[in-house]
């Protein structure tokens, strides 16, 4: 074949081939019977963060969380000690049990009275207060669950998000537990935990002892510093934020958050040490849970 017949040839496939592509453009995909496949699995969703859609404001100052940061650790120290007595009297061998753990914990809060923390009233704090009054109790918490799988691989051992949700639920049950005690006889209603409030008056205090937001606040530092220890002193610092807020907007004293970041401290190093993750608390030798 000559080379002037080959070109010809060439030519004709290339037109036919256009053709071709022209009618199956303008059939809606469909050309002698044929219609192309489309994917239909949907992208692996990532989980929306819970404070994106409301960033926080400016909150409190490094100066303004130095009381209550001091209580904390007082609190953090005591438990330590006490949760180390819990796994000591623990016969070898045992499993976890967490009914045993909670009724165990609630009979630990002794009722304490502290002095007032008192901060000036300003448009930054009453932002701050707010913004952490309806984010405070699980959404910070969250939030920080998932830029600890965003920040590590696959494989890593991160928290999740359902282990965050027994931590808090435990903190919750233990806290109302030991409120009911100390209201016993009285006619007082256990407040719910990160109840919307307005910043108020401090003498109307509708406070509830021990705090089940403090509680729930140190659980969940607890268990997420025990997963990323690079980040605890992130954590502990919105630990204080949260707790800051409620003793600011009077939703509770001093005395509250203290004995709820104790029963939280004491709820954290149980649940790492039960669910297996390295720890230095001595645990259970059989963990499976109740």
């Amino acid at each position: 074949m000559t080379t002037e017949k080959r070109q010809r040839l060439i030519y004709a496939l290339i037109a036919v081939a256009a053709v071709i592509a022209t009618a199956f453009g303008t059939s809606n995909g469909r050309f002698l019977g044929v219609t192309p496949t489309v994917s239909t699995t949907a992208p692996t969703p990532v989980p929306a963060d819970p404070v994106d859609a409301q960033p926080a404001p400016a909150l409190f100052s490094s100066k303004d969380l130095l009381p209550i940061g001091a209580r904390l650790t007082r609190q953090y120290q005591r438990a330590e000690s006490d949760i180390d007595n819990f796994y000591a009297d623990q016969p070898s061998g045992s499993t976890v049990d967490d009914a045993a753990f909670a009724a165990w914990a609630a009979d630990q809060v002794g009722f304490q009275s502290f002095a007032q923390v008192d901060l000036a009233r300003s448009a930054k704090r009453d932002r701050a207060a707010r913004w952490l009054g309806l984010h405070g109790c699980r959404d910070v918490w969250t939030s920080y669950v998932l830029a600890q799988k965003r920040f590590h691989g696959a494989g890593d051992q991160v928290a999740k998000k359902s282990e965050l949700a027994a931590v808090l639920d435990l903190a919750v049950r233990i806290t109302t537990s030991a409120q009911k005690q100390f209201a016993a006889g009285k006619d007082v209603t256990p407040q719910a935990p990160c109840a919307p409030r307005d910043a108020g008056a401090r003498e109307a205090c509708d406070c509830s002892f021990p705090s089940s937001t403090a509680a729930m606040s140190a659980a969940a530092r607890t268990y997420l510093a025990a997963l990323e220890p690079r980040a605890s002193r992130q954590y502990a610092w919105m630990e204080r934020q949260v707790d800051l807020a409620q003793v600011y907007q009077g939703s509770e004293l001093p005395g509250d958050t203290e004995a709820g970041a104790y029963i939280g401290y004491l709820v954290g190093r149980y649940f790492v040490a039960s669910r297996g993750y390295p720890e230095p608390t001595p645990r259970p030798t059989a963990a499976t849970t109740q």
